[in-house]
């Protein structure tokens, strides 16, 4: 990461790089935030991490729909959990080995925004609003311009 600070080796060039500048054997990272800072910089570091915080943001934020709606939200508040976990598996994971681009992280991220959308739409209204009104103020303007996607 001192050779490239900024934006890295680039997208899967370790091997490359640590056999050109260190010769030897062809090694691989056994590190997914190694491997993301190496090969991505400290921007892409930095965006991984960011990722990761707004999942479990999210997955918090769903969990505090799914109590509102009580009995109706139970499955959705232990699915948000188990997102968690999930998502705390493959960091624990990654830390032994080199997981960044295979697609189990952006599968999660995916099911978290899909679930939040989810108790956004399927839970009653009162149980929505709350958080719905902390909206920043140029969503609202958007609003009726963009129609429900089906």
């Amino acid at each position: 990461m001192s050779d490239y600070p900024i934006l890295g080796i680039g997208y899967a060039n370790w091997r490359k790089y640590h056999t050109v500048h260190y010769g030897g054997a062809d090694l691989m990272i056994h590190n997914v935030f190694i491997e993301a800072g190496s090969e991505l910089g400290y921007a892409g570091l930095l965006t991984f991490l960011a990722l990761i915080t707004c999942t479990f943001v999210i997955n918090r934020r769903t969990r505090k729909l799914a109590e509102r709606a009580q009995q109706r939200g139970r499955f959705i508040y232990y699915m948000s959990l188990g997102l968690d976990g999930a998502l705390v598996g493959f960091m624990a994971s990654g830390f032994f080995i080199s997981v960044l681009y295979y697609p189990f992280f952006w599968i999660n991220l995916a099911m978290t925004v899909a679930l939040y959308n989810a108790a956004l739409t399927s839970l009653p209204p009162e149980t929505a609003t709350p958080l719905v009104q902390r909206a920043p103020a140029w969503r609202g303007s958007m609003r009726g311009t963009v129609g429900p996607v089906s």
